[in-house]
């Protein structure tokens, strides 16, 4: 039991790693829409259900930064605070 907070640090990694790998799967299938010529308007709500979608669970307020933070990635999208 003296390994329980080993075993969350853990845990909470493989977590982000997976999470991380999600945020990459939304910006390659909004990359794809935007190739495609749509015009995409999209707030931090609509990445926050995305990005919902995705994991399957409610994204933690971190896991929605480190999204947002990317949105850099895809100038062509209008980006709405």
């Amino acid at each position: 039991e003296q390994y329980a907070p080993w075993r969350h640090f853990q845990e909470e990694k493989e977590r982000q790693k997976h999470v991380t790998a999600m945020i990459e799967e939304i910006y390659n299938d909004l990359k794809k829409e935007v190739k495609q010529g749509k015009d995409l308007t999209l707030s931090k709500y609509d990445m926050t259900i995305l990005l919902e979608r995705k994991l399957g669970e409610l994204p933690s307020s971190l896991d929605v930064e480190n999204m947002w933070m990317d949105r850099f990635r895809l100038p062509l999208v209008k980006w709405l605070e």
